[in-house]
């Protein structure tokens, strides 16, 4: 998607990101690298929908000038031990990632990690 026509009839000049998993989380592990163009601000919703008992997730917002060399996006969002939602607003380079660090046995977490970028 590349901006859409707000209910006032601007015009919201965005990029969709999508850093969802392909699957539910079992390990830890990466999303796939989003470009965002010349776009910085970007506002990501996760929605935490099953964790399993006694396991628990942290989701870490990465980010890249040149897609080799990663830093932390100074995001992360709170540990999810349970379905839970949070957005977060920041400012990245041209490319990002999530990165998932997941602890407990037998793990299995489902969740979406959507947003736009500006």
């Amino acid at each position: 998607m590349d901006g859409y026509t707000m209910k006032n009839g601007r015009y919201a000049n965005v990029v969709e990101v999508n850093l969802n998993p392909a699957a539910a989380v079992t390990e830890d592990g990466y999303s796939a690298v989003v470009e965002l163009g010349d776009k910085r601000s970007v506002s990501l919703l996760l929605d935490v929908t099953s964790v399993s008992a006694s396991d628990a997730i942290d989701v870490t917002i990465e980010t890249s000038k040149d897609g080799v060399t990663w830093q932390t996006a100074l995001v992360t969002f709170t540990q999810a031990t349970g379905a839970t939602s949070e957005w977060k607003h920041f400012v990245a380079n041209r490319f990002i990632r999530a990165k998932y660090d997941v602890t407990g046995s037998s793990v299995s977490i489902g969740f979406t990690l959507t947003g736009e970028a500006a």
